[in-house]
C-alpha cells in the first residue's frame, strides 16, 4: 500500500514555513503581496483549469464540489523551483532563484463517488522585497535615502466536503487564513550629522476563517457514454478577516552620545506605538469554466476568473488594488491509455495558456500578466498513482507602461498517491 495511517496529518502545520519563499518581488510591497499559484503540479501543466474539473484520482481543492467524485484516498504534495528576472525602466535588472514545498493536501471518499472530504495547507500570498530609493538633495539638509523592506506570507489550512448526486455536485471549504506580514520603511540622512532618521515599522497578524463554495454538473453522452461536458463554478464571498496590527514610528541616529559613528541604529525617541485589532477586507471572487472530455484520451477546457479587489482595505485604508480577471485555456491528451507495453503512450501530455489583469494598479496603469505552461503526468503502474511535472513561463508588467517587468520560470514536481482505506479484510 502507498500509505495507511493518519500520522502524516500531524505535519500539516509544520510545513507552513517550508511553503514560503525568499525571492525578492518589488510588487509584493502593495496589497497583501503577490498572490500565490496554489494549483497542484498536474493542474499547472494544462493552464490551471479548476472550475469544472473532477475525477476519482485527483484532488481539486480549488473547487470543493469535486470531492464527491473521489473513489480513492489521495495524497498530493509538490515541490517548486523558481528563476525570476526583474527589470526596471531605468535599465537595471536582477535575477533570483528559489524553491520549496508548494502544496500538501489529502482527501478520502466517505461514500465512493458520492461524498468526499479533504484537508490540506496551501500558500495564499507572500511579501518579500528590499527597495532602496536615493532621493534628491535638499538645500541645507543634504541627500536622503528611503529603504523599503517587507517579508512574510499568508497560508490557508482547509477542511472541506463535497457531495455528488447523479450529475450534480456541490461542496464547501472552510479554511483558516493565517500568517504574518512585516513592513519597514527607513528615511536616512546619511551625510547629515545632526539629523534624526525615521523608522516606520509595521506588523500585521492574520487569523480568521474564510469559505469557498462550489458547484459542478456533468453531461454524459456518446454511444459508450465516454464523452463528458463538465461545467463548474466556485467562489468566495466578501470577507472581513480579523487581524492585529503593531505600528511604531521611531527617531534614531547612527551616532552615539559622543559623536562616534555606530553600525546599528541608536534610538532617540518613539513617536508612535500602536497595538490594535481590526479587519482586512478580502473581496468577493468567482471562477467559472467548461471542460470537454473523452474518457481516458483527452480533455480541453476554459476558465474565467474574476475578483473585486477594488473593495480591498486594511484597517480602513485602501491600497493600489483594482478588480482582476484572467482567462485560462488548456488541454491534456493521453495517446493510448491501454498501451501498457509502450509507456510513452500512457503518459498524459499537457499544455495551457492564460492572460489577465493583476489585482495591483500602479501609476494609473493596469498590470497585465501572461502565463504559458507545459507538463506531463507519468503514471506509476499497478498503484494508480502519478508523478507530474510542469514548466511555466509567467510575465507580469511591461516596461512600456510599468516601472518594473517580472519574468518568472517556475518548475513544479508533484506526486499524486492513491490508495484504498478502511477495507474490511476477507482473510486473516
Amino acid at each position: 500500500m502507498v500509505f495507511r495511517k493518519f500520522g502524516f496529518l500531524l505535519v500539516f502545520m509544520a510545513v507552513a514555513k517550508c511553503i514560503s519563499a525568499q525571492t525578492e518581488i518589488p510588487y509584493s510591497r502593495f496589497g497583501i503581496g503577490i498572490l500565490q499559484e496554489t494549483e497542484p503540479a498536474w493542474m499547472k501543466g494544462w493552464g490551471s483549469l479548476s472550475a469544472a474539473f473532477h475525477n476519482q484520482y485527483n484532488i481539486n481543492y480549488l473547487n470543493p464540489a469535486s470531492y464527491g467524485s473521489l473513489n480513492f484516498t489521495v495524497f498530493e504534495a509538490g515541490l517548486f523551483g523558481d528563476y525570476l528576472k526583474v527589470k526596471s525602466n531605468e535599465g537595471q535588472s536582477a535575477s533570483f532563484t528559489d524553491g520549496g514545498l508548494s502544496t500538501f493536501v489529502f482527501a478520502l471518499p466517505v461514500i465512493k463517488n458520492k461524498l468526499g472530504l479533504s484537508m490540506g495547507i496551501t500558500p495564499f500570498s507572500r511579501v518579500d522585497y528590499n527597495i532602496v530609493s536615493n532621493n534628491d538633495s535638499v538645500p541645507g539638509l543634504g541627500a536622503s535615502t528611503n529603504n523599503f523592506t517587507g517579508n512574510g506570507g499568508l497560508y490557508k489550512f482547509h477542511v472541506g466536503a463535497g457531495y455528488r448526486w447523479k450529475g450534480l455536485s456541490f461542496g464547501l471549504n472552510a479554511a483558516y487564513l493565517f500568517g504574518k506580514l512585516d513592513y519597514s520603511t527607513l528615511l536616512v540622512f546619511a551625510d547629515t550629522l545632526n539629523a534624526f532618521n525615521t523608522l516606520r515599522d509595521e506588523s500585521r497578524v492574520f487569523g480568521d476563517f474564510v469559505f469557498t463554495g462550489g458547484i459542478q454538473y456533468r453531461f454524459t453522452f456518446g454511444k459508450n457514454k465516454d464523452y463528458f461536458l463538465d461545467l463548474g463554478v466556485d467562489g468566495d464571498l466578501k470577507t472581513n478577516v480579523a487581524a492585529t496590527r503593531d505600528l511604531m514610528y521611531v527617531r534614531f541616529t547612527y551616532y552615539d552620545a559622543n559623536g562616534f559613528l555606530q553600525t546599528t541604529p541608536q534610538p532617540v525617541d518613539t513617536i508612535t506605538n500602536i497595538h490594535e485589532k481590526g479587519e482586512v477586507v478580502f473581496p468577493p471572487r468567482i471562477s467559472g469554466g467548461a471542460l470537454f472530455t473523452r474518457q481516458n484520451h483527452y480533455m480541453v477546457g476554459v476558465d474565467y476568473n474574476y475578483a473585486m479587489w477594488s473593495e480591498y482595505s486594511s484597517f480602513g485604508e485602501k491600497d493600489f488594488t483594482t478588480n482582476s480577471w484572467s482567462i485560462n485555456t488548456g488541454f491534456q491528451i493521453i495517446p493510448d491509455a491501454s498501451a501498457y507495453t509502450d509507456y510513452y503512450k500512457i503518459i498524459a501530455y499537457r499544455a495551457g495558456f492564460s492572460m489577465g489583469k493583476n489585482y495591483l494598479r500602479l501609476n494609473d496603469q493596469n498590470l497585465l500578466q501572461y502565463k504559458a505552461s507545459i507538463g506531463a503526468g507519468f503514471p506509476v503502474k499497478k498503484v494508480l498513482s502519478e508523478v507530474s511535472f510542469s514548466a511555466e513561463w509567467l510575465k507580469l508588467g511591461n516596461l512600456k507602461n510599468d516601472p518594473l517587468s517580472l519574468t518568472n520560470f517556475r518548475f513544479t514536481l508533484g506526486a499524486t498517491l492513491n490508495d484504498r482505506w478502511f477495507i474490511k479484510r476477507k482473510f486473516d
